[in-house]
């Protein structure tokens, strides 16, 4: 089916998606607010060069497996970008000054040690969720790295943790358990359940819920297995969020911004437009990026590839402006898939999004960091692109590069790569072909 065909449907599949657009939350029954769609102007396109190309200018490498068995994984800057983190199935946690990156520091777990996360706090705090079997008895718990004594602190009351986030202030942490969702103050030492488990199929090996995010003293949680999202607070109760895409909080102005959830006609999953909720009326919304198509007039699909990976959308350091990744729909197009671009909107919805860099056909995979998005096309226009979701600016990589998001972070101002390979972890210095 071509895109033109799936963006204007038959009536039947119009009346499907109008359905699973309306409301957004149960709290405990269903609630949900549509905004109403105004005029919309047709996006003006930046000057941008969608050929761009990237080198590779230097590679570091700042660690080697010593028997080519232990690995490495999770590669992280640390917010202040001055240190690289990651860990290695053997049982350590490294720590790479990129002042003097070729002496990482180790920390070391309690024997015969695996990890399953790693978070850096705001405040450069590092925190993993380490696996200890010892005795035939097995122990997940959340760790905190402390630099001056070189090893890992276990926080109480943590058993079971899979994945963990930390709070905006640095105090708090949330962790996801095989069977819960929990929150733990680190001031207080209190540790309370906020979700239990939910029922139904997970990936083999998941917590019971993935994707921690906070949102003020609100924590979002994706329940393993589907896109169904959670929002919690200890003494603040539960609320169920419908399908949605993905979320991006705007901390400092209180506003909660998330990504529409729609199946397309022909079953394929896909985001589509952005609405905002304050945090003072969490039930209310307010339209920011149109995403419906029952009006006539054009819309916005967000994040229209895989449900697995996290959303594109951002929220500038002032609040005033949101990005994202996706194409302008509703409009006839020469293009079946279109022109895959990154697009710059008021956070207040006062205008429509404009483009601010062409991307090229739309991609078959993408992973997405804090900073940028990496990009894989395989038809047509084959290609690695790399965007910065900061600035609107994306770039071709060396046909020859090749990272996963999951073990790999960029620092997008700085063109810089950290990753880890498996049997190593390196600094990719990546620079401009003019």
């Amino acid at each position: 089916m071509s895109m033109a065909a799936w963006e204007h449907g038959s009536m039947g599949e119009a009346s499907r998606d109008a359905a699973g657009a309306r409301g957004c939350l149960l709290a405990p029954c269903l609630i949900g607010l549509i905004g109403l769609i105004g005029p919309i102007a047709p996006a003006f396109a930046a000057e941008v060069n969608p050929t761009a190309r990237l080198k590779v200018v230097k590679t570091t490498t700042l660690w080697k497996s010593p028997d080519g068995k232990v690995g490495a994984q999770r590669a992280r800057f640390s917010p202040d970008q001055r240190w690289l983190a990651w860990f290695t199935s053997g049982g350590t946690v490294c720590l790479a000054d990129l002042k003097n990156a070729n002496k990482p520091m180790t920390f070391a777990a309690p024997p015969v040690s695996t990890f399953s996360d790693l978070a850096w706090s705001r405040q450069n705090q590092l925190a993993v969720c380490v696996r200890t079997a010892q005795k035939g008895k097995v122990t997940r718990q959340v760790a905190i790295a402390r630099p001056r004594q070189g090893d890992l602190d276990l926080v109480k009351d943590t058993l079971g943790a899979y994945r963990v986030a930390w709070r905006d202030d640095g105090r708090a942490i949330a962790f996801s358990t095989k069977t819960a969702l929990l929150h733990r103050d680190l001031k207080t030492g209190k540790t309370v359940k906020l979700l239990d488990q939910q029922k139904g199929w997970r990936p083999k090996g998941a917590p019971a819920y993935e994707d921690l995010v906070f949102f003020q003293h609100y924590i979002l949680a994706r329940t393993a297995g589907d896109m169904r999202w959670n929002m919690a607070a200890p003494r603040y109760g539960t609320m169920l969020f419908l399908p949605t895409r993905g979320f991006c909080p705007d901390t400092p102005h209180k506003r909660l911004y998330l990504v529409r959830w729609r199946i397309g006609p022909v079953g394929i999953p896909r985001g589509c437009g952005v609405v905002a909720l304050d945090h003072t009326d969490i039930i209310s919304e307010k339209l920011i990026v149109p995403s419906d198509h029952t009006v006539g007039k054009p819309y916005w699909l967000v994040d229209i590839w895989d449900a697995t990976y996290p959303t594109t959308l951002r929220v500038s350091a002032d609040g005033k402006t949101l990005t994202f990744c996706g194409v302008k729909a509703g409009v006839l197009s020469k293009h079946a898939w279109r022109e895959f671009c990154i697009w710059r909107v008021p956070s207040d919805g006062s205008k429509p999004p404009e483009v601010a860099a062409k991307c090229g056909n739309i991609f078959k995979r993408i992973d997405v960091g804090d900073t940028h998005f990496i990009g894989w096309r395989y038809k047509i226009d084959n290609a690695i692109v790399l965007g910065d979701l900061t600035r609107g600016k994306a770039w071709r990589l060396p046909k020859d590069f090749y990272v996963q998001r999951v073990n790999t972070d960029v620092l997008v101002d700085k063109l810089l790569v950290g990753a880890a390979r498996g049997k190593d972890v390196v600094l990719i210095q990546l620079g401009e072909d003019k």
